[in-house]
């Protein structure tokens, strides 16, 4: 569960990224929300998260 949770939430990111969203747009559109119940009260919260692959993979787009 853990590696799909990790490959939707990235494929999310990137699609939104693609259609040249911000981090702050993709933060509110809460990527992490079906995974927030079981993996989002870790030592990063989902909006660090988000913004820890945003940075990642906006790199890797352009």
């Amino acid at each position: 569960m853990y590696t799909e949770m990790l490959k939707t939430i990235r494929d999310n990111i990137i699609k939104q990224v693609k259609e040249g969203k911000t981090l702050e747009q993709i933060q509110k559109s809460k990527p992490t929300k079906d995974f927030d119940a079981d993996f989002g009260n870790g030592f990063i919260n989902p909006d660090a998260f988000v913004q820890i692959l945003y940075s990642d993979l906006s790199m890797k787009q352009k």
